[in-house]
């Protein structure tokens, strides 16, 4: 129910507030006393398009608003709802036009389209004799007056359920095709992928493990070098510094019979004598164990230079290519688990041939009743 219709600057009306009681109300005037006004600023209301002439001349923005009851309009409410713009039972629609032609609209106080001012106009307001808004001549309410003097609404409504449901299995189906077309190249790439990296049999630390391989053997003989030159240091030449530590904790014991404070550094360095011993011996053992086959060397190289090419066919780290094969064999078995488009395919069939059987029901009653 229509409570209050709000109008400023609007066509020749500077300010005008109409409160309307519960009711039957008649608006009545001699021509040209602006009747016509209301209806065409309450048309704006529901969504009609504004033009500059309805602006008051001088005027820089004319502004509407209408609130309605909607406690007895069960499909205002519905909408209000589901669109998150419900205030109880009231609703006020609210309207702007400035000089420029621009033009904002408000649904209880929230941002609206004129879309949704038609949508939910179309449950609150029939205007007759302005050629808008007449729902009689909308084809829709035609129908609908129709199936309800036939008395098969019921039917009208089972008829466009089937018709959704054949439009969403039509849908699914031809995604399904889309995505089968698709989905097999995609399919033909990934065996492929799997195939080639399944083939190097990588395990997830091999590439740091043969890097680390490849490295030491490139570096064999400057290892051994290295690594003899520092056994010399600390325990083979004369001046070794294992020998010249023991000189000097031999002196420092000799004198603790005559200064007992001597003995704390003597404690300090005993443990660096030993560590330097097994210093000694562990140069000795990575000597012994460290190769110098060149054709390991190659055969590293060889593996190294096999899994680099894979990871850059498929552009991805090297150590990525592990998990890389465990992605593709998910993705694979994704595919393999999809929808069968057959069966969406008769899906489809059936639903299209439901819908025409309560389709043709349904227009032989229309005929009937039409007549």
């Amino acid at each position: 129910m229509l409570r209050l219709l709000s109008i400023r600057n609007f066509v020749v009306v500077e300010s005008l507030a109409l409160e309307l009681d519960p009711g039957f109300s008649v608006l009545t005037g001699e021509t040209g006393a602006g009747k016509s006004i209301l209806l065409d600023a309450l048309a704006l209301l529901l969504g009609d398009r504004f033009e500059l002439r309805q602006l008051k001349p001088g005027a820089e923005r004319a502004e509407l608003a209408a609130s309605f009851d909607v406690t007895h309009v069960p499909d205002a409410l519905a909408w209000l709802e589901e669109q998150g713009l419900a205030d109880e039972h009231n609703l006020l629609l609210r309207r702007t036009l400035d000089a420029q032609g621009r033009s904002r609209a408000w649904i209880n106080g929230s941002p609206a389209t004129l879309a949704q001012l038609n949508d939910v106009g179309a449950a609150l307001v029939d205007l007759h004799g302005q050629h808008a808004h007449q729902s009689l001549l909308a084809t829709e309410a035609q129908r609908s007056l129709l199936d309800e003097f036939g008395g098969f609404a019921t039917l009208a409504r089972e008829v466009g359920k089937a018709w959704r449901t054949w439009r969403a299995a039509t849908a699914r189906r031809d995604a399904a095709a889309e995505a089968a077309a698709s989905s097999a190249a995609e399919r033909e790439l990934l065996c492929a992928r799997e195939r080639e990296i399944a083939a190097l049999v990588m395990s997830s630390d091999e590439w740091t493990t043969v890097s680390q391989s490849q490295s030491r053997l490139a570096h064999a003989a400057s290892l051994l070098d290295a690594a003899a030159a520092a056994e010399d240091a600390i325990a083979e030449d004369e001046d070794a510094i294992s020998r010249r530590l023991a000189t000097i904790i031999t002196r420092l014991q000799a004198g603790v019979t005559h200064d007992p404070a001597l003995g704390e550094i003597v404690a300090l360095l005993e443990p660096a004598q030993i560590q330097l011993a097994e210093a000694a011996r562990a140069l000795r053992l990575y000597r012994a164990h460290l190769d110098l086959d060149s054709g390991e060397l190659a055969r590293v190289e060889e593996r190294l230079s096999a899994i680099h090419d894979v990871a850059r066919k498929h552009r991805v780290r090297p150590e990525a290519l592990p998990q890389l094969l465990i992605d593709t064999t998910v993705r694979l078995a994704a595919l393999a688990a999809a929808t069968d488009a057959d069966q969406l395919a008769r899906e489809a069939t059936q639903a299209q041939a439901s819908y025409r059987a309560l389709s043709e029901q349904l227009s032989a009653k229309r005929d009937e009743a039409a007549t």
